[in-house]
Formats: structure tokens, C-alpha cells, sequence
């Protein structure tokens, strides 16, 4: 991190706008997943108003370089003060393509989480709004669906992890390379995520050592911090 020699003034008109500061709702998408998340929209919606009148304002600029391991894209966050004091961040991924669709992903995802640490935005759940009256869920009245076992939440998360470093990849693709029944075809999320039985859940946590090995693979070709390390602390309930 990077800031001006001093911050005094900047700190104070924070702390106030972090008080006036909401969630982001989680009112986009994931068509893999039945979930949604927070866009870049959203995060942005839920702090502007507050740094504004705080006289507060982020700028994100990128800049790309290529290095051993690739094209390299950085991002640099910037949270500025009218006083002319400053704070800065910068964030770096490795595309998994060298294309103009793969960097503008990567620059949007790493848009929103630089832009909700540096403001700190969390996201809200649409059921959590909807229970603070902000807005009314979807469904609100539908019977909750089952919670997964812990074993396949660790499956979904490390699937997730591997889709975030590799754009190109789709959780069914991921899935699709070790869920393969005899005789059958590659087994989809909404397939595995039914797993209940011991014979399925061992099958499951084999599974999760096998893409964790994956992921550890791509994630050496990424600069990230050690926070994005797999958890190799998995429980298989039996």
C-alpha cells in the first residue's frame, strides 16, 4: 500500500462515510451456481453516495507488462481525498488468454473487490434486505432448500476458485474432468451438488484433492496473495 505523507484529514472523512456506507446487494446472477453476487454496480452504488459528500473519490487505473510467467494486468485503486491526501493499492492476475475478453474480465473482478476493500463495502444477501424491509426477495415465501454437506460447500468453493483464475473455464467443465460415472457422461454441478450418500461424499473429497492439486497449479502462475491458497482443512462427514 501506498499513501501521502499524510492521512489525518482523509481518515476522518472515512470514518464518516464509512457510517453512511450500505451493503451491495447480491442482485446478479451466477447461472452455474442458482446464486447471485454483487457487480461492480452494485459495490459501486453502495459507496458513492458516501464518499462523495465526504469529499472522497476512487480512481482505478491499469497498466499490463510481461513478465516470465505472461502478460501480467495490474490495477492500481486509488482513494482520494479533496485535501489532497491519498491512499493507494495495487492488485496483479495473470490472464489464463491473452485476449481482450480474458483481460476485461480480469480488470472487472478485480475492479469490484479493489473498489469494496479500499471503500470497505460488504455485499448483503437478498434475504437479509428483505428482512430489514429494503427490498422484497424473490421467492421470499419458497420452502429453503436443503443446506449442502460441508464436504460438497468445499467442492463448490474450490470450483469457484479454479473459475476465477481460468475464465475460460465453466464448473461443469471443471466437474466434468473427474465426475465421470462408468459408462456415463461427465456428471454437472446439479448432478454432484445432490451428493448425500457416503459412497458420494467419498467421492466428493477425492475429488477436491484432485482440483485442489489443479488449482494449486494455476495459482503458481498468478501473482495473488496467500489468502487465495486452497483450505486444506475439508470435512467429510462420516
Amino acid at each position: 500500500m501506498n499513501r501521502s505523507e499524510s492521512i489525518n484529514e482523509l481518515a476522518s472523512a472515512l470514518s464518516r462515510a464509512q457510517s453512511e456506507i450500505g451493503s451491495a446487494l447480491k442482485e446478479s446472477d451466477n447461472p452455474y451456481f442458482a446464486s447471485k453476487y454483487a457487480d461492480l454496480s452494485s459495490v459501486w452504488q453502495a459507496c458513492k453516495a458516501g464518499l462523495t459528500q465526504n469529499g472522497l473519490s476512487v480512481s482505478q487505473f491499469a497498466e499490463s507488462a510481461y513478465t516470465e510467467a505472461g502478460l501480467v494486468v495490474s490495477l492500481v485503486t486509488m482513494l482520494l481525498h479533496s485535501s489532497g491526501e491519498w491512499l493507494a493499492g495495487e492488485l496483479r492476475i495473470a490472464p489464463a488468454k491473452q485476449d481482450a475478453q480474458s483481460i476485461g474480465s480480469c480488470l472487472t473482478y478485480m475492479r469490484r473487490y479493489a473498489l469494496a476493500a479500499i471503500a470497505g463495502v460488504v455485499t448483503e444477501d437478498d434475504d437479509g434486505a428483505a428482512a430489514s424491509g429494503t427490498v422484497k426477495a424473490a421467492g421470499a415465501h419458497k420452502k429453503p432448500e436443503p443446506q449442502m454437506p460441508p464436504v460438497i460447500s468445499a467442492l463448490q468453493e474450490l470450483v469457484l476458485k479454479l473459475c476465477a483464475l481460468d475464465p475460460k473455464l465453466t464448473p461443469d467443465a471443471v466437474l466434468g474432468t473427474f465426475f465421470k460415472p462408468r459408462n456415463g457422461k461427465p456428471l454437472p454441478w446439479d448432478k454432484v451438488r445432490e451428493f448425500r450418500t457416503e459412497k458420494q461424499l467419498r467421492w466428493a473429497a477425492a475429488g477436491i484433492e484432485v482440483l485442489r492439486n489443479q488449482y494449486a497449479d494455476l495459482l503458481a502462475r498468478h501473482p495473488e496473495d496467500e489468502s487465495q491458497q486452497p483450505d486444506d482443512r475439508v470435512v467429510v462427514p462420516f
